[in-house]
């Protein structure tokens, strides 16, 4: 990460010095409303105990293909000279999904003792942030945006099963996470035409990762808290964008995301109907989400 961020320092140094002659000042206000489709797969596990062993996996949940549809809204204000605000915020609802449910008594996934195939339908994924950047035209046709700030992620799923079950109790057990901290980043932007350009962005963060667990139909467990996963990681996102020109003030643009996101091992901290805790090793989670989608681009000078 200290690299990363000497380095992005370095060209914002270079982007200072050789950016400033001939550059044309870009839109004072830059507003982007769009919709997307997306799916995502997230899965964590947790080991036995805290030097995780005894097993080395003993619970693992896997959700894969969590569809749905979202909207978003990037903004761009000029605040002085080359220097800008950007905000981005982005919510999305899932609508379909499956999640596998398994424990194990011995290590490296062997000698399952539970396992279940569940259905993840609703819930919704939210992100936000709010960065500043430095715009320079390094060249008639490319501009260069290198930014730097805070992101903040945050996801809430569920878990139930596919058949409801009559004169019982209902599968409805949530998981919610949240993954937050600094972000730095750079996009570029080609102009192939006076109507067409090309936006591509690069991004990595470091993260905080929090995730609360409410496992409603085991009564030995606390509620609505069952468990708590506490770890630290990193993200990146590359995104494209490919805009074509209604007038000086309008576009319309396609977009595809791609995120990648993972922790290192963590603390998993058990909370016990009785008051008790207990704690064991967090083993990590992953996650992968890829979108597309379609806006509307508006710019005031």
């Amino acid at each position: 990460m200290k690299r990363y961020l000497v380095c992005l320092f370095l060209l914002f140094c270079c982007f200072f010095v050789y950016g400033q002659s001939g550059q044309e000042q870009r839109s004072r206000w830059i507003f982007a409303f769009y919709g997307d489709d997306s799916s995502e797969d997230f899965k964590w596990s947790i080991a036995g105990n805290s030097n995780g062993q005894n097993p080395n996996v003993l619970s693992e949940v896997i959700w894969t293909k969590l569809k749905g549809l979202g909207m978003g809204l990037d903004v761009e204000l000029n605040i002085w000279s080359h220097i800008y605000f950007k905000g981005s915020y982005h919510k999305a609802f899932i609508r379909s999904g499956s999640a596998t449910d398994h424990d194990y008594a011995a290590d490296d996934r062997t000698q399952v003792t539970y396992s279940a195939f569940l259905k993840s339908n609703e819930g919704h994924r939210l992100r936000y942030a709010a960065t500043l950047a430095y715009a320079v035209r390094l060249h008639e046709m490319l501009d260069v945006i290198p930014y730097a700030g805070y992101a903040n992620n945050s996801q809430s799923l569920s878990l139930k099963n596919f058949e409801e079950e009559k004169g019982g109790r209902e599968l409805n057990s949530t998981y919610q996470s949240k993954w937050n901290g600094p972000v730095v980043g750079l996009d570029m932007e080609l102009a192939r035409t006076r109507r067409i350009n090309l936006n591509a962005g690069f991004s990595y963060q470091q993260l905080n990762y929090t995730g609360l667990a409410d496992w409603n139909l085991i009564d030995a467990f606390n509620h609505p808290l069952s468990f708590k996963h506490i770890a630290k990681g990193f993200e990146t996102q590359v995104l494209l964008r490919l805009n074509f020109s209604i007038n000086s003030r309008c576009s319309i643009y396609l977009r595809g995301e791609h995120r990648y996101a993972e922790t290192g091992n963590g603390i998993d901290q058990l909370f016990l109907a009785d008051g008790r805790e207990r704690e064991s090793q967090f083993n990590g989670a992953v996650r992968k989400i890829k979108a597309i989608g379609a806006g509307v681009v508006f710019s005031l000078k």
